[in-house]
């Protein structure tokens, strides 16, 4: 993947998720911390929107990615199904 593509990812990402994820946690970090770590919540916000058909908002409110947690970035339990 060419660094173009990367470019592009990460625009689309601020640009669907900038003001839905949370970041609290991260607030007092540098902004390339920051960054790396947004774009890694963002992307698991992407990967649920696409894959359990939510909506941007839900998507980012099942994230859950924490200094311990193994791995888990996003939980969503589709209650219909």
């Amino acid at each position: 993947m060419s660094k173009v593509h990367v470019r592009h990812i990460k625009a689309a990402l601020v640009r669907d998720f900038d003001q839905l994820i949370d970041m609290s946690d991260y607030a007092k970090a540098s902004d390339e911390q920051r960054e790396k770590v947004f774009c890694k919540r963002a992307l698991a916000a992407f990967a649920l929107q696409r894959f359990a058909d939510v909506d941007q908002v839900q998507a980012a409110s099942c994230v859950v990615d924490g200094s311990n947690d193994n791995g888990i970035d996003a939980i969503y339990l589709d209650q219909a199904n």
